[in-house]
């Protein structure tokens, strides 16, 4: 184990970072405009710039792709793992790779489990960024936090055979199945005349499914009558191919646990108990192995914003899907789950805390706090650009903010636009900026450069604000 006198006069080091592997001991340094990895030690492995002083041999490398592998042989820790299985799980996209810190100390508190790195396709695109470098990004988060619990890495709302097998190859360990190119919603809404002529509901449905009733729990008991049947095989049949497909030909080829989850969420059918039994059903079935479904509840989850529905309605929709997860040997899953304080209550209740939740724009929020509090030009800048392309970003979410209700930026003093993060339109305007903001290569840089000078303050503002939502979700605090 070496002697880390010299390394501690020589650079600001996390402390929580320095870890051991065999003659090597390896840290992370606060270097003044980025982090950087040492080893102590020689290790001809490690893909750093060899340097000796004062008769210590030690090699100091870039947060790189390179060193990131390195870790992660080194250290299993640093390496994505399943973690679907256990009881509470917490997504967390990170859009900008800067969130992880904040994160981790709250996950440290908690009794819950991350998935540290969440993005999608969409959101790889818009950010300019790769799976790689959102799974190294978690890889020095974890590092450097000294973060031993294990945490996932979701290849999130993906659509096609390509996407999967990609993700999976970057070590995702967590599939997000988006379901939405193969729902035929249309279906649903045909009379049952023209749905009968178009729909053949075959002998083995109907035994599965017909004259029986499906006890799932004290709460939901379930029967399907032949019109109810032919609708549903008709909105989800696709689907149900197609997921087995994935598993199939990605997934059981890919030799490792992988969490599956299937998202029926993207889309405006709301997603029945009679259509969650039968598609949890059918794959069971079929041999499927997945760890969450995301049903489409009634009432909005939108982006950056509260619930909006009848609080009451939900509950008792959670109650008959929690009851169908349990009876088929899975848990929930609650998209868009970032700030919907006033139902988190029955998301966890209703669930007996067994669920996973997906946040990832507020983290951006946040990050854009700060910079309305301590860089109030730059952050003025981004609002412009915001205001500007509202009407093309809005292509890629459903969102429906009051337009009247974004103020002009320009008759606000810079005392008040902190508080522009706390109306329910520019959040909404904010949250979805993202790509046209980190479009613009100069208002990028200033971005990341304020957000590394600002480092402590967003790491203390993610702290508090995921915190929030780990105490309202009632989340215990693990023993000390």
């Amino acid at each position: 184990m070496t002697d880390l006198t010299f390394f501690k006069t020589k650079f600001h080091i996390y402390p929580e970072s320095i870890h051991h592997s065999g003659d090597l001991t390896c840290f992370l340094i606060d270097a003044g405009d980025r982090d950087r990895l040492c080893v102590a030690g020689q290790d001809p492995a490690f893909p750093g710039e060899p340097r000796s002083q004062s008769g210590y041999a030690y090699t100091v490398s870039e947060l790189d792709h390179a060193a990131a592998v390195f870790l992660r042989d080194r250290f299993p820790f640093c390496a994505p793992a399943s973690v679907l299985d256990r009881k509470t799980t917490f997504g967390a996209g990170d859009r900008l790779g800067l969130a992880g810190p904040g994160l981790l100390r709250v996950f440290q508190e908690y009794d819950v489990f991350p998935v540290l790195a969440q993005q999608s396709v969409r959101e790889l695109t818009m950010t300019r960024r790769t799976m790689d470098d959102v799974v190294d990004s978690a890889t020095f988060a974890v590092f450097r936090a000294g973060f031993h619990r294990g945490f996932g890495v979701d290849g999130d709302h993906l659509k096609n055979l390509e996407e999967v097998r990609d993700a999976l190859s970057r070590g995702c360990t967590m599939i997000t199945l988006d379901c939405s190119d193969f729902l035929d919603n249309a279906a649903g809404a045909l009379p049952d005349e023209e749905l009968e002529a178009r729909q053949a509901v075959d002998e083995t449905l109907r035994k599965r499914y017909l004259d029986r009733l499906f006890e799932l729990g004290p709460r939901t008991v379930l029967s399907y009558d032949l019109p109810g049947l032919r609708r549903i095989a008709a909105v989800y049949g696709s689907a149900i191919d197609f997921i087995c497909r994935v598993y199939r030909d990605c997934i059981l080829p890919c030799g490792r646990e992988v969490d599956l989850e299937i998202s029926l969420d993207e889309t405006l059918t709301v997603t029945s108990p009679l259509a969650h039994c039968f598609v949890s059903s059918e794959l069971k079935i079929r041999g499927v192995r997945f760890v969450t479904v995301a049903p489409r509840f009634s009432g909005e989850f939108q982006k950056g914003i509260d619930y909006i529905g009848d609080p009451e309605v939900l509950r008792e929709e959670v109650q008959a899907h929690h009851d169908i997860a349990q009876y088929f040997g899975y848990k929930l899953s609650f998209h868009s789950g970032s700030d919907k304080f006033s139902v988190f209550p029955i998301l966890s209740g209703e669930t007996q805390g067994r669920f996973h939740i997906k946040t990832s724009g507020t983290n951006w929020l946040e990050a854009l706090r700060v910079l309305a509090e301590r860089e109030p030009a730059l952050f003025r800048r981004m609002y412009g650009v915001a205001q500007a392309t509202f009407a093309e970003n809005r292509r890629f979410y459903h969102v429906t903010p009051d337009l009247s209700a974004i103020p002009d930026v320009a008759a606000l003093g810079d005392e008040a636009l902190p508080g522009l993060l706390d109306q329910t339109a520019t959040r909404q305007m904010l949250h979805i900026s993202y790509g046209k903001i980190l479009e613009d290569e100069d208002l990028k840089a200033r971005l990341y450069h304020a957000l590394r000078e600002h480092r402590h303050a967003y790491s203390d503002a993610l702290y508090r604000h995921i915190g929030r939502h780990i105490q309202t979700l009632g989340i215990p605090r693990r023993p000390r």
